[in-house]
């Protein structure tokens, strides 16, 4: 019997899911967590919208290139997997990130994260703060890069030697949680 509450309770838990993890949840290809992220943003959370556009729709959100925008089309163009969509959101409840604008105070930054974190559970937790916050998250280190987070600004990493290269500003997490207090 508490084996079956346990599973029950996890079953109810589970309905509650933002839109972008549940987009990333599909499996569509080529759409990881980060873009569907993106994509969401651009639309404003408006399903409806990002059902219908067309790939020239998604490619005007910001970091969404044609590869991902035919891939997301593609998806929700066989009506089969539309409508097990459908269904599924019938299911759900999808949670709102009801964020204010006064939240974007990262807005037009953009971060690299690399080593070991200390007051995160890990980088990815770190990655969806800077991005609730309004600022982007690459993998590697270029001349769009704001800023690198590494706890130890003296290693010998190749994102290190590539941040100082190019006179990306190194910061500590301490530096980052000041930043956005």
């Amino acid at each position: 019997e508490k084996s079956y509450e346990k599973l029950v309770s996890a079953v109810e838990k589970s309905r509650n899911v933002s839109l972008p993890r549940l987009i990333y949840s599909l499996g569509i290809p080529n759409v990881g967590l980060t873009a569907a992220t993106l994509i969401v943003k651009h639309f404003r959370g408006d399903l409806g919208q990002m059902l219908k556009a067309d790939a020239a729709d998604l490619t005007a959100a910001d970091g969404i290139g044609p590869v991902i925008a035919e891939s997301f089309t593609s998806y929700f163009a066989e009506t089969e997997k539309k409508e097990a969509f459908e269904k599924l959101l019938e299911e759900l409840h999808i949670e709102t990130a009801a964020r204010e604008t006064g939240d974007e105070k990262l807005a037009g930054l953009t971060f690299v994260i690399t080593g070991a974190v200390f007051h995160y559970k890990n980088r990815n937790e770190l990655k969806n703060l800077i991005m609730s916050l309004g600022g982007k998250v690459a993998g590697s280190v270029s001349s769009k890069t704001d800023y690198l987070i590494n706890n130890d600004a003296e290693s010998a990493s190749s994102k290190n030697k590539k941040a100082k290269e190019l006179g990306v500003k190194i910061i500590t997490e301490d530096d980052f949680n000041q930043m956005i207090q």
